[in-house]
């Protein structure tokens, strides 16, 4: 089972559409870190991120959307890694999660409450085994330069070539989403309406996170 931990509802289609829709027979769950409520908003944008959820596969049970108050949505924010790695603790006690997916570093958007959950979740990956004997693996998506995310889906040919020219890692996965899985994460971004402003719009045309994952 692959456990999707997110820091906003939205963030599952504008950054992880393909790689939910690529795993295809794993059993995906969603943990929202926030309801996205900066603007007022949290109560209607966590109905939009169970509907998005709904589209991309994932069944409305599989999707927990948090309001906590040291968790709160905003970019002057930055969420401390104790905080996600007790949050996350408590979330996969009695579940089974085999997978952890999540922001790296970079948090694509360079976001802090996306950077913050890389780093709480690396917090939680660091604490002594006692305390989690059979912790899941951990995938962090790749930020690229900002020219390469909005390439659409000529970063196809870039990952491509990118991969070829270095080869695979091991330990790396890559998904590449299919037409008919790009129209249906379109179609699940169409969900969160209280944030389809025109750049948002521009974006779902035109970034590669929309297409590939890595």
């Amino acid at each position: 089972s692959v456990l999707l931990v997110i820091a906003h509802p939205d963030d599952e289609c504008m950054f992880f559409a393909p790689t939910i829709l690529g795993l295809k027979g794993a059993q995906v769950s969603v943990l929202c870190l926030s309801n996205g409520n900066k603007d007022g908003l949290g109560s209607r944008r966590q109905k939009e991120l169970v509907e998005s959820c709904r589209v991309l596969g994932v069944h409305s049970s599989s999707v927990t959307c948090l309001n906590l108050p040291e968790l709160q949505d905003g970019s002057e924010r930055w969420w401390k890694a104790p905080v996600i790695s007790d949050v996350l603790m408590s979330h996969l006690k009695n579940r089974k999660v085999d997978v952890i997916v999540t922001f790296d570093i970079g948090g694509v958007s360079g976001h802090p409450n996306h950077r913050a959950t890389y780093e709480g979740i690396r917090y939680f990956k660091n604490l002594p085994a006692s305390t989690q004997p059979n912790p899941p693996k951990c995938f962090a998506l790749k930020t690229v330069p900002t020219l390469r995310k909005y390439t659409s889906i000529g970063d196809i040919l870039i990952t491509l070539f990118l991969y070829r020219l270095r080869g695979m890692q091991a330990s790396g996965a890559v998904f590449m989403a299919t037409p008919i899985q790009v129209l249906k994460a379109r179609s699940a971004m169409k969900k969160h309406q209280s944030q389809m402003v025109w750049f948002r719009r521009l974006y779902v045309v035109f970034s590669r996170y929309m297409v590939v994952n890595e």
